[in-house]
């Protein structure tokens, strides 16, 4: 049933019973009366009656409960028909406040305000309104009152809800705040721009705020999806490639305990130098953390990814000039390989899995048919089978070494 039918039998149905409803008793539930301000605003026009109803419902809910969130709105409705414009503004932002959580309040209440200001004699009112919002929130922000900035922000936002770049300034208040949640919505809000939704930079705050919540899940979505597009070039695929590595890394190690603090903060340090490009000091910090952590998989398998994705054969980032002379037996592949090799054994069952499936592509790419096949053979006597489509991965190293073997018999005869 869509939306509109369902209020107008809800209606119907409180219209048979007003008899009831009048002799109701003095503190009907909630869900009750928020019916009840309903029938009295939609069916019968008594805006009056309806917003009292609406506010006796609240006064018998907690802040924060959505029902009340949702009764802030529809009183704000009533207000703004009344031609009360600054009560129901106050109605729409108190209903965001109390439930910054909520998705469904939150959109609500936007798409009301959007309603009430997409009116022509409204539009100047409301650019003056954000611009002199923005300004105090700037001002806030050079006082170090990231609080008081984020307030602002969401009054601007409630004016034009739509607004990318004042999601943006929301979120990063919020992050600012340590409140990673709001933060993510507004980022999430933002996405809805198409040249924000391929901007690396962006996605990689928004994945900063899932990171930070724990929830790597939808991070590795986004960058998948990033990969998926058109956008990317060559080099921009690579870092979304380690940028999953990372969140993969995370993800599998989450039910591990963590690492010591000292090895944590040198992960962290190679992590920093890693994205701003500076790769010898990377690997630097990578191969300290190994010799003071010698039974951690974490430094190996930071410098194979490190090898794998973001160092190329050659060029600016070739791996022969960031990692020195004690790495260069073989080439890139071969060297990402052995760091991974590396890995393995010490690594959580996941990561592991995960890594001989990658062992198997860097080696078919080799021409190593036999390590490859190795790989995959290990991969599949587990249980545990993290990597999509690794039957296929199987199935063409499988087909190559009978092509390879079938070559090399006829070269005898």
């Amino acid at each position: 049933m869509r939306p509109g039918a369902r209020i107008l039998s809800l209606l119907c149905a409180l219209l048979a019973c007003a008899p009831a409803l009048a002799a109701a008793p003095a503190d009907p539930a909630p869900r009750v009366l928020y019916y009840q301000g309903l029938y009295e605003e939609i069916a019968r026009g008594d805006l009056e009656a309806a917003i009292a109803a609406y506010r006796r419902l609240r006064g018998d809910l907690p802040p924060g409960n959505e029902l009340s969130s949702e009764a802030l709105i529809r009183e704000g409705i009533c207000l703004e028909k009344m031609g009360r414009a600054k009560e129901a503004l106050s109605c729409y932002d108190q209903a965001i406040s109390q439930s910054p959580d909520s998705a469904a309040v939150v959109e609500k209440a936007f798409s009301e305000m959007a309603v009430f200001f997409s009116r022509p004699a409204m539009v100047h009112a409301r650019d003056k309104e954000i611009d002199a919002l923005r300004e105090e929130a700037a001002r806030c922000i050079e006082k170090g009152d990231h609080a008081g900035a984020r307030d602002l922000f969401r009054r601007s936002l409630l004016i034009d809800p739509d607004n990318h770049a004042l999601q943006l300034k929301m979120a990063a208040s919020c992050t600012q705040l340590g409140n990673h949640r709001e933060a993510a919505f507004y980022y999430a809000l933002a996405a809805g721009s198409e040249q924000l939704r391929n901007d690396p930079r962006f996605l990689r705050e928004l994945t900063d705020c899932h990171r930070a919540l724990g929830e790597y899940d939808p991070a590795i979505k986004l960058w998948r999806a990033y990969l998926a597009g058109e956008a990317p070039g060559e080099r921009q695929r690579k870092l979304a490639s380690w940028e999953i590595e990372l969140l993969l890394e995370a993800d599998e190690g989450a039910d591990q305990d963590p690492p010591p603090p000292a090895l944590a903060e040198l992960l962290a340090a190679g992590e920093t130098r890693s994205r701003a490009e500076n790769y010898k000091e990377a690997v630097a910090v990578y191969a300290k953390a190994g010799r003071r952590f010698p039974g951690s998989y974490l430094p190996p398998l930071r410098l194979g990814v490190l090898c794998d994705y973001l160092l190329e054969d050659d060029g600016r980032f070739a791996w022969t000039v960031v990692l020195g002379r004690g790495y260069r037996q073989g080439g890139r592949e071969e060297v990402a390989a052995s760091f991974y090799e590396r890995t393995i054994d010490k690594a959580p069952l996941v990561t592991a899995q995960r890594l001989r499936c990658r062992l198997a592509v860097l080696y078919e790419s080799l021409g190593d048919l036999e390590k490859a096949a190795y790989h995959m053979a290990q991969y599949f006597s587990r249980n545990v089978r993290p990597v999509e489509n690794d039957g296929v991965l199987a199935d063409r190293i499988r087909k190559k070494r009978m092509r390879d073997r079938i070559r090399r018999m006829r070269e005898k005869e």
